[in-house]
Order: structure tokens, then sequence, then C-alpha cells
């Protein structure tokens, strides 16, 4: 534990990172007022000058989620912004598993700095803002469905059990009776590659994107 500092001053978002760290070490039951001043070395009823309570550091840390998650990443196109905005959200959750548990805070993230730029990029390539609006919802979707479903499958030692079962039903093509029960799978486990999650999503994000230029307006 740090030091205690007297009369210590922290930032919001100090506090609301050192909240996160909490998070992410011990999962959300571990962060309460406490840990957090444990963590920044400050009494805990100094923290009440950052937030009235526990449930409003619950949603400024949800916040700070969202405007790491659905940053802006300046991409000249619409089509890259929206592909670096799902890889974006799938790489930090899968790195940050615990942050899922702050998704179904009901304060919707006022800070969402990718929007606007996108919005506008997309409408000047014929996608009406409504649409827009829509499709770029749905892209954190993809992004955020497909990350928790990963770390679903994800085994103790960080494996994917998804993976490892993909690549025993290929061993079991292998088998002369599989063979003679399912002969179009067993063709098929013959030439497809090892399963890779992440070249499976980078094509998932390239099909959404195609599906939405393929709705612009002429």
């Amino acid at each position: 534990m740090q030091a205690r500092r007297s009369r210590a001053r922290f930032t919001q978002a100090e506090v609301v990172t050192a909240a996160l760290t909490v998070l992410d070490e011990h999962g959300l039951g571990a962060v309460t007022i406490r840990s957090v001043g444990g963590r920044l070395g400050a009494a805990p009823m100094s923290l009440y000058s950052y937030f009235t309570s526990k449930h409003q550091l619950l949603d400024l840390m949800f916040s700070e989620v969202a405007s790491r998650l659905y940053a802006d990443a300046g991409q000249p196109t619409w089509q890259g912004e929206i592909t670096a905005l799902c890889l974006r959200v799938r790489s930090l959750v899968l790195l940050h598993p615990n942050w899922r548990l702050l998704f179904s805070r009901a304060e919707a993230p006022r800070r969402v700095p990718v929007t606007e730029r996108l919005l506008e990029m997309m409408k000047g390539d014929g996608v009406p803002p409504a649409k827009g609006f829509v499709a770029a919802h749905n892209a954190c979707l993809l992004a955020l469905g497909f990350a928790l479903v990963e770390l679903s499958f994800r085994g103790p030692g960080g494996q994917s059990s998804f993976v490892a079962r993909f690549e025993r039903i290929k061993e079991q093509c292998r088998e002369p009776e599989f063979a003679a029960e399912q002969p179009l799978t067993v063709e098929a486990c013959k030439d497809a590659p090892p399963m890779s999650l992440d070249r499976n999503f980078e094509r998932a994000v390239a099909a959404f994107v195609a599906g939405i230029e393929a709705t612009r307006a002429p």
C-alpha cells in the first residue's frame, strides 16, 4: 500500500483510474470506497469530495471505460474508423475482462468521442445519420458480443475451449466411421485452416462494413 499523504488531493480521473485498477485485479465486489482509498493512500472519507456514493463512482468508472473503448482513432474514412473501433473494443475487453461487469450500468456514457466525426464521414458518403448512428452501435455490439463469447470459452490458462473443440472435430474427421457418416464435413476439414479467432473477427468486421456500404444512397 502506498504511504498516506497528508491532505492528499487527487483529480477525479486519478480516483476513477484507481477504482478501475481494483476492478481489474480483484473484481467488482472488491471496489469499495475503502479499497480505492487504500490504492491511493488516502482516507476513505476524503474521497467523497469526488463522488457522493459508490453508485456514482461506478457510473464514473463506466463513463471512463466507455471513453477508452469508443475513442476516436483518427481514421480518414468511416470504414477505417468502424474497423478500428471494433478491433479496439474487442482487444480492450479481452485485456480487461472485469470491465464487462460495468456494462449493465443504466447510466449512458456521456463521452463517446468518435460518434460525431464518424457520423459526419458516413453522411458524406451517402449513409444517413440515423442509419449511421444505429450502425455505429451495432458495430460496438458486434465487438462486445464476440469478446464476451471468447471470454466465456477461455480456460484458466487463457486457452480457448472453442478453438480446442474445432481442432478435435478435425481429428474426428480422420476416423473412417466418421467419414462414412459425414462425408461433406470430412471434405471441408481437409482444407480448413487452423482456427484463428483474430482472423475470424476481422472477417466478421469486414462483412459488417460491407453490409453498411451496400445500403448507401447513390
